[in-house]
């Protein structure tokens, strides 16, 4: 399991320090303690970040220096992430607006700040501001590589049908449904939006 392996990382790093796998077992145990892969111990940014930094010095592999990369950044923004989450878990939307925002400028780029881009978009959709939370979204469109292939696109189709967009909304819809990346929750309420979308317009008509 998990804590096995974790057990055999610290090994390669306390048994064969001079290994070329060294820096890749300094990559799992920031992974780990960060979090990003679910094992069943307390989650801590202060032993990650070390990890990371360690793997990073300690490789001559391009993935693991990029990933472990992110995972420095990660743990620096989790701080800020961490209050942003717990206020949107509140539906204080709000008060997680300039937190968000924050994340987004000040780590452009970065993977924090796409996901950034795409909550202030979902802040602003909750606090009925659908300019806002259009332009949100498709900044985070232009910006970003889609994120997964499905939640940027589903919340953007959801607003877009809010506002009255049909058409602009069912491309959206049917791009999270043809996505086999797609969250199974993404694509089962895809096609309820566009089956409320023909309702719509038939109620139109």
């Amino acid at each position: 399991d998990q804590l096995k392996a974790k057990t055999a990382v610290e090994k390669i790093i306390n048994d064969y320090p001079t290994s070329g796998q060294v820096a890749e077992a300094y990559f799992y145990l920031g992974e780990i303690y960060s979090g990003n892969i679910p094992v069943k111990i307390e989650t801590d940014c202060g032993k990650a970040l070390p990890m990371y930094v360690k793997a990073a010095e300690n490789t001559e592999k391009k993935w693991v220096k990029e990933e472990s990369n992110k995972g420095i950044e990660r743990c620096k923004m989790k701080p800020l992430s961490d209050i942003a989450q717990n206020l949107i878990d509140m539906r204080e939307y709000g008060l997680a607006l300039p937190v968000y925002q924050k994340i987004a400028d000040k780590h452009s780029g970065s993977e924090s700040a796409q996901y950034a881009q795409m909550m202030l978009g979902i802040c602003y959709d909750a606090l009925g501001d659908l300019d806002k939370a259009l332009k949100a979204y498709e900044t985070c469109i232009k910006k970003y590589k889609p994120y997964k292939g499905d939640a940027l696109f589903y919340y953007y189709a959801e607003t877009l049908h809010k506002a009255g967009r049909y058409e602009e909304a069912g491309e959206n819809y049917r791009k999270v449904i043809k996505d086999p990346a797609s969250y199974a929750w993404a694509v089962k309420s895809a096609k309820e939006g566009l089956e409320q979308i023909k309702r719509d317009t038939d109620a139109k008509a």
